[in-house]
């Protein structure tokens, strides 16, 4: 939670918008966001969880804060750009660390949407008589609805250090 508060002000604002209530500063939020997630709590659990205990106070908070509060922190922080800027700060922080190593993992996977796989289906269809042009055709629009996601991650501390998420076949050379 410290580290995530540390890395949070490396490049948040203090406050989202200046007329704000100035009651919890972005990266006080955003260190309870990563709790709740690590932690696997609902908003209401976390509430609790930082009632019940000195965590406020660790980060200089005088009250803690609602569930609303937090919901709407988490919907204006999760963004592309301040998500991109965050992994950014994180594997410069793990570099000057000496967390990162020197080799980098790549890989991606597809996710098939059918309860049933894709040999199945075009058996099926050549079972029933199916033409094979048309069966090759299917298989071609199936392939490019099919969701995809390329992870790149350090081997030494299993940082992820980019990710690209798209739909359709191919090889991982491009996204990389």
């Amino acid at each position: 939670m410290r580290l995530a508060h540390d890395l949070a002000l490396a490049y948040l604002p203090t406050f989202r918008n200046k007329f704000s209530r100035h009651d919890f500063t972005l990266a006080q939020l955003f260190a309870y966001l990563v709790l709740r997630g690590h932690m696997k709590l609902t908003y209401r659990r976390l509430v609790a969880l930082l009632k019940d205990s000195d965590r406020c106070q660790r980060l200089g908070m005088i009250r803690v804060p609602s569930t609303a509060t937090l919901c709407r922190a988490f919907h204006s922080l999760i963004e592309p750009r301040n998500l991109h800027d965050a992994l950014d700060v994180l594997i410069t922080a793990g570099k000057h660390a000496g967390l990162t190593g020197k080799t980098l993992a790549i890989g991606s996977t597809m996710y098939d949407t059918h309860h049933f796989t894709r040999h199945y289906e075009r058996r099926r269809k050549q079972r029933a008589g199916g033409d094979k042009k048309l069966i090759q055709q299917r298989k071609s629009e199936t392939m490019k609805k099919m969701p995809k996601l390329a992870v790149g991650s350090d081997t030494h501390s299993h940082l992820v250090t980019g990710m690209i998420t798209h739909t359709g076949g191919g090889y991982d050379a491009p996204d990389f």
